[in-house]
């Protein structure tokens, strides 16, 4: 029985193992379906361009293209069939601060000495939402295709410090380039300031 359960362990490591080369190898052939982002490009990283969804609504969060740097949720990544790309999916989640309950009885009483004025987030009053709650970001290569009127995930690798260096180095640079862009904002201030600084016509 130990040696059936040890061939069996062995056997479901190398099925992960292939199933890890196939994931793999389906990014790799889309590879070249990725750009890096730069200041002048209209990065929608924070929610999907279709609805109201961003990385907090639900488990998926949303899918920036690596092409378009279009964020939508899964079902409105490609708009025609035949179409295949790969996406950055970002999801986001608040998690309340642990505190220990001895930590947290002198917090409470250091905040009552301290709040001198009615106001959250304001030097003097109370403690803000972001001073409460942690963002917790996770990311993930996705390749997706486009057949019979809806989208599918062909392909996805959790996308960390661990997996980068087995993936494209392109797609790493364009991923990292979508995920640290300031998005739509720096469109906007270009815009605000008459355009200066941004590329020529034709370019």
């Amino acid at each position: 029985p130990i040696v059936a359960v040890v061939w069996r362990s062995i056997i479901q490591e190398r099925e992960r193992e292939r199933e890890r080369e196939s994931r793999m190898d389906v990014i790799e052939s889309l590879a070249s379906k990725c750009r890096v982002a730069t200041a002048h490009d209209g990065v929608l990283n924070s929610e999907c361009a279709y609805t109201f969804h961003s990385p907090y609504t639900s488990p998926k969060g949303i899918v920036v293209n690596l092409w378009t740097f279009v964020g939508s949720v899964e079902e409105l990544a490609l708009p025609h069939d035949g179409d295949a790309g790969l996406f950055v999916r970002i999801v986001k989640s608040r998690v309340e601060k642990t505190v220990p309950e001895k930590e947290e009885s002198c917090e409470e009483t250091a905040l009552s000495k301290k709040v001198t004025k009615l106001g959250v987030g304001v030097e003097g009053g109370f403690a803000s939402e972001d001073e409460k709650f942690d963002t917790v970001c996770s990311y993930s290569i996705v390749a997706m295709a486009r057949a019979d009127g809806s989208c599918a995930v062909t392909a996805e690798v959790p996308y960390n410090e661990d997996s980068k260096s087995a993936l494209p180095t392109g797609v790493c640079l364009s991923a990292d380039s979508v995920i640290v862009h300031s998005g739509m904002a720096v469109v906007i201030d270009l815009a605000a300031l008459g355009g200066f600084g941004a590329p020529p016509p034709g370019r």
